[in-house]
């Protein structure tokens, strides 16, 4: 199974998830897909982008950038958090 194929996986059960569920303290569907691939080549991102991944990195991984694209999800997250609290 390739990142593609598992991003596909991942967003459907996410979905389905957040279907079965009645109550959405926290919908599974917002959890992110983040692309960590060696191929920086041009339209790769946009590939990644179309196939539902929330973001990408290319290899040799940049610890700062990794940390900004999990500070910004982290954020992204809190934001929801505090929607759905306002929300009920």
């Amino acid at each position: 199974m390739n990142g593609y194929e598992a991003t596909k996986r991942i967003k459907n059960k996410a979905l389905e998830m957040d279907q079965q569920t009645s109550e959405m303290d926290h919908p599974q569907s917002s959890i992110p897909v983040i692309a960590m691939t060696a191929h920086a080549m041009a339209g790769e991102r946009e590939k990644c982008l179309d196939a539902g991944m929330d973001d990408y990195i290319t290899k040799p991984i940049d610890p700062n950038k990794l940390f900004s694209v999990a500070i910004f999800f982290e954020q992204q997250d809190y934001q929801l958090n505090i929607q759905l609290q306002k929300n009920k």
